[in-house]
């Protein structure tokens, strides 16, 4: 990962600035810092914790940013007490962090915490198991004498001066919309030489800029600030409300502009390079491009295990190519300098692309800036054919089985770059396959004999084998038991067997036991597949009330199923449809058969590839 936004309010006190020196300082706000009064008026409601004054101001100054912020909050339930402990995480490798005000207001008396508590640091590495280190500290206080009815008025500052940034600026802030505030407040101010742009999300008003005595600023107050509906089942880009950014990158180029050297320097290999010999003994084993791409990537993903480093330059810098190979575990900064050395000198046409891992939708239409971005990739061409090779993966082998990846949008990190649109393909085959086969001729009503194999692709095929490959055979066994359970919860699981196909990258699951078929309604539903959809378009009153509907894409799977009836009356729906109504009057006689619609197994969407359909079978009532 690169970074991620670091200018979070905790929902409850404001707590959580990102960033505070090894040692937490303790001192009054900064002389640019203006007072903001809460109101005078705040009305108890049945809320644990009632908001009074979330108040951000920030000074943005070439190479360094500075951002204050306070939060009021008065705990009106026991369950609110718990919101009073205060704990705050910061990056001490480009941060300091200055705490200012920790007091309780209890009617008319003011407690001063800082007076008789301190801060407790920790470094706890929260994403530790996940091979995550960021070095990263925190600092917790636990406010001693704390009650029901107490208002808490808590402000720190943090000053983030990042080298890998030089004298660019940028911020993100705002957002307000987790709970009702009683007032807000913020103010941006920077020196009116600095080009900063300035872009508002739905639900702010426009930002218009005030100079004085050199300085740029923006201000607003608003009060009453309740939350906004986000609209039910947009898509990210619509979610995003009362949030603003500022940025002096002219353009998206701009930003790749500085990013770029930082990748350049790090894939240089020096003459003593030990990465030399793996070169060698991959050109040595071909002379296609593709097939050396393939063995590079190999060589990445398999050799060098992924964790992640966030301490170097605020998580900008990436280690270079011998550092990684040396050390036998790199991040994806890491990662991708250690690809593009081996590429390059393999003779394949490759850069650096910096994508949101998570949050790519709409990355068009914000302000440039590198906080939008939390993970590198590599573009390579070969033959005038574009390749996405993430190092981070595993068990890419084949560079023509590698699917676009789902970013939406991501930056090359070359001269004159823009942003290139990272649009999935439909499905070329199933996600999975299943076949499913039934033995029913003893009886409907006694269990039958029920054979099922499933065949997952791609990489859920190479996800699921990761799992169970740490598994030992009988953690594993009631695993795929469990698994299978949970897909057909009429089926008494007997024996399970699994194998993996690592060219085709395919998982093949394979099932028989018993299944007890419910035919209670006079009919049974063939499982795994549906046609129809009710969908639901209604929505609150709000802002971007007409946004589109997200649907899951792309999707795609196959459903098979045989089941093998008794002797006996039974009628396919499908095949009564395709009668003429008389006709199917005429059929149906005194039998008790009901023409429904078919559904799935509850409403949760199409789950089945375009030409599938959902089959149902009628007996005939005697």
């Amino acid at each position: 990962m690169i970074r991620t936004v670091a200018c979070v309010l905790a929902a409850a006190l404001g707590a959580g600035a990102a960033g505070a020196a090894d040692k937490l300082v303790m001192a009054p706000p900064p002389a640019w810092v203006q007072p903001v009064s809460p109101p005078a008026t705040s009305k108890p409601d049945s809320a644990a914790i009632h908001l009074i004054l979330q108040d951000q101001q920030v000074d943005l100054e070439p190479g360094r940013q500075t951002r204050y912020s306070e939060s009021v909050a008065r705990i009106q339930t026991p369950q609110g007490l718990s919101a009073a402990n205060i704990a705050f995480a910061w990056n001490p490798d480009t941060s300091t962090a200055t705490v200012h005000k920790l007091q309780i207001h209890r009617g008319d008396k003011v407690i001063d915490l800082l007076a008789t508590q301190s801060f407790t640091v920790v470094r706890r590495e929260n994403n530790l198991e996940n091979a995550m280190i960021d070095g990263v500290l925190t600092a917790t206080l636990q406010p001693e004498g704390v009650q029901v009815g107490d208002v808490i008025d808590f402000a720190v500052s943090v000053t983030d001066s990042d080298p890998a940034l030089k004298s660019h600026v940028e911020e993100i802030g705002g957002g307000w919309n987790g709970a009702p505030v009683d007032r807000v407040h913020l103010r941006v101010q920077w020196p009116s030489n600095v080009p900063l742009r300035l872009r508002e999300a739905v639900g702010l008003p426009s930002l218009k800029p005030v100079r004085k005595n050199g300085l740029s600023s923006v201000e607003l107050s608003m009060d009453a600030l309740q939350p906004l509906p986000l609209p039910k089942g947009a898509p990210l880009r619509y979610t995003e409300v009362r949030q603003f950014e500022m940025s002096d990158f002219a353009s998206w180029s701009d930003l790749a502009a500085l990013m770029a050297p930082l990748y350049a320097k790090a894939a240089v290999l020096p003459a003593a390079s030990p990465l030399k010999a793996e070169i060698a003994t991959i050109a040595g084993q071909s002379a296609d491009p593709k097939a050396r791409a393939e063995a590079a990537l190999a060589l990445v993903q398999d050799r060098v295990r992924y964790v992640f480093l966030g301490m170097n330059d605020g998580g900008l810098v990436p280690a270079d190519a011998d550092t990684t190979w040396s050390r036998r575990f790199g991040d994806c900064k890491g990662k991708t300098v250690l690809l593009l050395a081996l590429l390059k000198a393999l003779g394949v046409e490759a850069e650096p692309v910096i994508v949101n891992a998570g949050g790519g939708d709409g990355l068009d239409q914000r302000l440039p800036m590198v906080a939008l971005f939390n993970h590198v990739l590599v573009r390579a061409t070969i033959a005038g054919k574009t390749y996405w090779l993430d190092g981070t993966r595993q068990g890419d082998t084949q560079l023509d089985a590698i699917k676009m990846p789902d970013f939406r949008w991501g930056l090359p990190l070359m001269p004159g770059a823009k942003l290139v649109a990272m649009d999935q393909p439909p499905l070329d085959q199933p996600m999975s396959s299943t076949t499913i086969r039934i033995d029913a001729t003893a009886g409907i009503t006694l269990p039958a004999p029920m054979h099922v194999e499933t065949v997952w692709h791609d990489d859920v095929a190479v996800a699921f084998n990761l799992q169970l490959a740490n598994l030992t055979p009988d953690m594993r066994d009631r695993a795929l038991k469990d698994y299978w359970r949970g897909q057909y919860d009429f089926l008494d699981p007997k024996t399970v067997t699994v194998s993996f196909d690592a060219a085709k990258r395919e998982e093949h699951l394979v099932v028989d036991g018993d299944a007890k078929m419910d035919w209670s309604n006079g009919w049974y539903e063939t499982d795994g597949t549906a046609i129809g959809y009710k969908a639901d378009f209604s929505r609150d009153a709000g802002p971007n009330q007409d946004a589109p509907f997200a649907v899951a894409y792309p999707i795609y799977t196959r459903t098979t199923e045989a089941i093998l009836l008794p002797p006996g009356r039974f009628t396919d729906y499908h095949a009564e449809q395709r009668q003429s109504p008389k006709r199917l009057r005429a059929r149906r006689g005194g039998a008790d058969l009901r023409q429904v619609r078919p559904q799935g197994r509850g409403d949760g969407g199409v789950r089945c590839g375009a030409q599938d359909q959902a089959r149902i079978l009628y007996l005939h009532q005697p």
